[in-house]
């Protein structure tokens, strides 16, 4: 990644093998001082036409540059140091992903991808330090918003299909609720839709997303966000895996174990274990992270809300 236009000192030079540096091929001598030693180079897909590289190099090109086999034919493209990328990459900290242009494909990003994806489905960083009770037990309440058209004919209880085992449930009511909590016990379902103010991704008529702020209704056993694109989401509520929701066992694995897993049920927990809350909200400067685990691990399409008194 060093940006040259002439040679770099230590750096193989290129004098027909490119194998003599299985990166970038070896460095070479640039006639016309117009372009930069490169980065990478990578085979091109096989029926690929052009050869400007090479045919400026004349007769000798395959011994002139990695990128070519003769001056008409030219097997491999180049990359070019990308400092700047880098530099904005850099800045963005635990947000920025970096891989090569010159990989044979792109599963390497896409599976950095996946496992950035993963880590933020299963938890949310949290800058500010929640106080717990002597359970576990954090004054918050979770809201997961689910995407138009995946609850049909169900309500939070049964949206997964494992009944009174599910980790969420329909907003106001026990287990994510319980009667001896001051701060958020059971309540009828207009009332805990009463203070919620969802701000939602509203798709507009033309077919650009916005945020809008939406109030939840009441909808025989469900509660459910309606936007002014018209499309219904069934709002619900994440159980907290503490006392009188969840065994001891199961809080002590979600709060402590960064290898717990449910294979029935769900829930979240605020964690400050560092194997717990991860490099990933540990570079983001957070002290803990609310952590989901089992079937209430928030879906693709779902918004999720926070609230911690």
């Amino acid at each position: 990644m060093i940006e040259s236009i002439g040679p770099r000192v230590g750096v193989p030079r290129f004098l027909g093998d490119r194998a003599i540096d299985p990166v970038h091929g070896g460095d070479r001598d640039s006639p016309e001082g117009d372009e930069l030693q490169y980065a990478c180079i990578a085979p091109r897909p096989a029926g690929t036409t052009g050869a400007d590289d090479c045919e400026r190099l004349g007769a000798d090109a395959a011994t002139k540059s990695p990128l070519c086999k003769s001056r008409t034919e030219q097997t491999h493209y180049k990359a070019f140091p990308g400092l700047r990328h880098l530099r904005i990459l850099e800045r963005l900290g635990a947000s920025g992903l970096a891989a090569s242009i010159c990989n044979e494909d792109f599963s390497p990003i896409v599976q950095s991808l996946a496992a950035r994806v993963r880590a933020a489905l299963g938890s949310q960083c949290l800058r500010r330090t929640l106080t717990r009770d002597a359970d576990g037990t954090v004054a918050c309440t979770v809201v997961e918003v689910m995407q138009a058209g995946t609850f049909e004919g169900k309500t939070c209880e049964t949206l997964t299909g494992t009944g009174a085992g599910t980790g969420y449930c329909t907003p106001g009511k026990e287990p994510c609720r319980r009667t001896a909590d001051a701060v958020f016990p059971p309540m009828t379902m207009a009332e805990a839709a009463l203070p919620m103010r969802l701000q939602l991704a509203v798709i507009g008529s033309d077919g650009l997303t916005r945020a809008e702020v939406v109030q939840p209704i009441v909808e025989g056993d469900n509660l459910i966000a309606v936007g002014s694109d018209g499309r219904r989401r069934l709002v619900c509520e994440v159980r907290q895996l503490t006392a009188g929701r969840a065994s001891a066992e199961v809080t002590k694995g979600c709060l402590e174990d960064p290898t717990f897993t449910l294979g029935t049920g769900g829930g979240f927990c605020y964690s400050t274990v560092p194997a717990v809350v991860g490099p990933i909200c540990t570079k983001a400067g957070s002290a803990g992270t609310l952590r989901f685990v089992g079937d209430s691990t928030p879906k693709t399409g779902s918004e999720v809300f926070t609230v911690c008194r």
